[in-house]
């Protein structure tokens, strides 16, 4: 049995891991969506889990697909919501074989944020997909709950946002979209 450090470091620095090679994770894609205008989340959240995102993993590259919701608590912890950004109830991410480092660590040292990853905008690689230049993603992945996080996630983007680099759109904490438990994440 092996025992935990107090204060873990990153997975990357640990030798027996690192035998295993770097990520090849090079690209992300990103969909934003609101809620069906006659309230079937649900059938699409459960079509989109079980059928569409499963067959997305024959793209050659593809690395990870998810799907996260913006439930009525999750809209209420906004901290900024503009147009055309205040109408996303729906956020999917395909990762696509290392994002650049953007100084994230002032992010990660907020409790309840367990890691982060920036993306940078692009000139579309499909003719379906939007232009992008210009624009940033920044997705902190969790380990509390995501309302409970926001709050504490609020002074720390001031500061970024006030650096005047940033111009914020949309900051809004989500929830991973749980198989089989499609009326819970309902917008």
């Amino acid at each position: 049995m092996s025992s935990i450090p107090e204060v873990p470091e990153a997975s990357d620095a640990t030798p027996a891991i690192g035998e295993y090679g770097q990520g090849d994770v090079a690209a992300s894609v990103v969909s934003m969506s609101r809620r069906h205008a006659e309230g079937h989340d649900a059938e699409y959240l459960e079509w989109h889990m079980l059928d569409h995102l499963p067959e997305q993993y024959r793209l050659p590259g593809l690395r990870l697909g998810q799907r996260w919701v913006s439930t009525p608590a999750c809209r209420q912890a906004r901290l900024v919501s503009e147009a055309p950004y205040a109408d996303v109830d729906h956020v999917v991410q395909h990762l696509f074989a290392e994002p650049v480092d953007v100084g994230l660590d002032r992010l990660v040292d907020v409790p309840g944020v367990a890691g982060a990853w920036c993306w940078a905008g692009a000139t579309p690689r499909h003719e379906r997909l939007d232009a992008t230049e210009g624009l940033g993603l920044t997705v902190c992945y969790l380990d509390a709950p995501a309302v409970e996080v926001a709050p504490a996630l609020e002074p720390v983007l001031a500061r970024r946002w006030a650096e005047g680099t940033l111009v914020p759109l949309l900051a809004a904490p989500l929830e991973l979209v749980t198989p089989g438990q499609w009326d819970r994440h309902r917008p």
